[in-house]
């Protein structure tokens, strides 16, 4: 992925002729500091497919626009799981294609993060402990940059599985109290979805 000054990239950056299809790129600034470690991040590729009777008539990017529009702030668009993690569609930007770009991100609240010390003396070993989150602020336990357009879903996770990002979905529509379908969905790759 690239690094680039506040810039979302759409599908169409990244489409190649060659490539028989269009080539998913997604790239998101991931702070503010421009002397960030770029990291390498694997893009893939998913397809949400309908389990309703109605499956003509629904899709992933259209739930998520109705949702958009009845859960208007971040509180909003916020739930606390049974496991104490507290998940969050942080950011979101549509394109004009129809798509969406979302973040989503999970913590859990006062949770500890592991820590290393800095300065390594000549030792055979360190001794590893972990600290608090700032007072105004909690250590993210995972997130996902996330595009969809109709059905299509391409993801790029930290610490958060695609089964996470699914869940997430089906929350964020029972929240906003839409279709009832909304949440009758599953991803699969692409290459089963076609052979169903």
């Amino acid at each position: 992925m690239s690094y680039l000054d506040n810039q979302w990239l759409t599908h169409e950056d990244c489409a190649s002729p060659k490539s028989g299809g269009i080539i998913w790129c997604i790239s998101f600034r991931l702070g503010e500091r421009e002397d960030m470690a770029q990291k390498e991040k694997t893009v893939s590729y998913r397809r949400a497919t309908w389990l309703s009777e109605h499956e003509g008539s629904i899709n992933l990017a259209g739930c998520i626009k109705l949702a958009l529009t009845k859960l208007l702030d971040v509180n909003a668009r916020t739930f606390l799981r049974d496991n104490g993690q507290v998940m969050t569609l942080a950011k979101y930007q549509p394109d004009s294609h129809g798509g969406y770009y979302l973040h989503i991100t999970a913590e859990t609240p006062g949770e500890p993060a592991s820590i290393l010390p800095k300065r390594r003396r000549a030792k055979d070993e360190i001794e590893v402990g972990t600290a608090a989150p700032p007072s105004d602020s909690e250590f993210m336990d995972g997130d996902a940059f996330v595009y969809v357009r109709g059905n299509d879903v391409c993801l790029c996770g930290t610490a958060m599985q695609d089964s996470t990002v699914r869940y997430f979905l089906q929350e964020l529509f029972k929240l906003a109290k839409i279709r009832q379908d909304a949440t009758q969905f599953d991803r699969m790759h692409p290459a089963k979805a076609a052979g169903s």
